[in-house]
């Protein structure tokens, strides 16, 4: 039988927002590590405070059916969903007491839930992915995807041609629905070799960040990002070959949507001489253990990453599912699924910047989970830092046969 929410909770149907929830109760976090490092301490205990949220999340994506690619069919009314102040949000065009139990049962009627109207469901959102495709043909379009915390759709381009596109998407009556932001260019991370840890292509025409170790095809294998790849396949660590890539993904076809077009990622076979290892670096010169995967995570995470040329740095995801237009050595890359967070470190300097293609992007909810690796950044429009990340999910990576290690 269904869980039954509190009749009191239908008085508050007036101010747009369910709470099937009492406030959220703190507990002690065990974690694998005390390390903070230069971190400060209030992040730490924010990470560690959705630990809740998270697990409610991850029960409803499981609970989703998949199709035959493992991409989410979301069902009619789920408007989408984030986390804010220690709880999920979840946004429903229907918010009857019969829907609200079903979602209710799907989170495990965690006590850290709430539920918003929506006024538009996230297939009724996605349907915009067809115009933004469109628009590129002929603008600079960056990138484009749901606002899912806003309920709405969001399309950022570039300065020159904001004016267009935003009387473009005006001329089709479509103002109100989608937001047109002016925006930087959209870059990858991978670079001419500069100094600190990395690991080289062929040649050294370029280098990356290693995101973990794990497995592909019965072979130890090595991850990194896909972008920049092509046609020179072997990779080096300190002069010394470790492997060739066996298996890379990163979109150039413009219009591509199938499942070929989701993650930037390189799956890199290793010689006997080298093994991969779940650990990964992090702040100031220490080590993690990842002991899991987070394979989608909501608007509103904590995250945090390491790449060789910034190092350590934290921030919150501010997008999921994007699709990302950006320029590297070889190709223009089209890549959908990608997630967006806006990041910062202990120097207020660049959080992300050339070379961090391919480190690891984690959570902390008390132990350490792979979210996935560096995908790229985004240059800030007037001067400043470098502050907008993009990672490639660990599940299209997963889905495409890679497993990361967690032991």
């Amino acid at each position: 039988m269904k869980r039954k929410l509190l009749k009191i909770l239908v008085s508050v149907v007036a101010v747009g927002v369910l709470i099937f929830c009492n406030s959220y109760s703190e507990r002690a976090f065990a974690s694998q590590n005390n390390e903070t490092g230069d971190i400060p301490i209030e992040i730490v205990n924010k990470a560690r405070s959705q630990e809740k949220a998270l697990k409610a999340y991850s029960q409803l994506w499981n609970s989703f059916t998949k199709d035959e690619d493992g991409m989410v069919i979301y069902p009619e009314e789920y408007g989408g969903e984030y986390i804010e102040n220690d709880c999920l949000y979840i946004e429903l065009t229907d918010i009857s007491e019969e829907t609200i139990d079903d979602y209710s049962e799907r989170c495990e009627s965690l006590d850290c839930v709430r539920f918003v109207k929506a006024d538009y469901s996230l297939n009724e959102l996605e349907q915009y992915d067809k115009l933004s495709y469109e628009l590129l043909q002929q603008y600079s379009v960056v990138s484009f995807g749901v606002d899912r915390k806003n309920n709405r759709y969001e399309i950022c381009v570039e300065t020159n041609d904001y004016n267009e596109v935003v009387h473009e998407v005006n001329k089709m009556g479509l103002g109100d629905i989608i937001h047109v932001k002016s925006s930087g260019k959209a870059l990858l991370c991978s670079t001419p070799i500069i100094g600190g840890y990395r690991i080289d292509k062929v040649n050294n025409t370029g280098s990356f960040t290693a995101c973990i170790g794990g497995y592909y095809n019965g072979q130890e294998a090595l991850l990194t990002a896909g972008h920049n790849n092509e046609g020179s396949p072997n990779f080096y660590r300190s002069g010394s070959l470790i492997g060739s890539v066996t298996m890379q993904r990163c979109n150039t076809v413009a219009n591509n949507t199938s499942i070929s077009a989701y993650g930037d990622f390189a799956v890199i076979a290793l010689n006997s001489n080298y093994n991969g290892t779940n650990t990964i670096q992090s702040s100031s010169g220490t080590v993690v253990s990842i002991t899991g995967t987070f394979s989608s995570v909501p608007v509103g995470t904590t995250i945090f990453k390491y790449g060789y040329s910034t190092g350590h740095s934290w921030g919150i995801v501010s997008m999921v599912n994007e699709t990302v237009v950006s320029y590297g050595n070889l190709y223009q890359y089209t890549v959908r699924g990608l997630t967006r967070s806006v990041m910062q470190n202990a120097t207020q300097t660049n959080a992300i910047n050339y070379g961090d293609s391919g480190g690891p992007v984690y959570i902390n909810d008390g132990t350490y989970k792979l979210q996935g690796s560096v995908q790229g950044f985004q240059l800030p429009q007037n001067g400043g830092v470098n502050s907008v990340m993009r990672s490639s999910p660990i599940y299209y990576t997963v889905q495409a046969g890679f497993t990361p290690k967690t032991y």
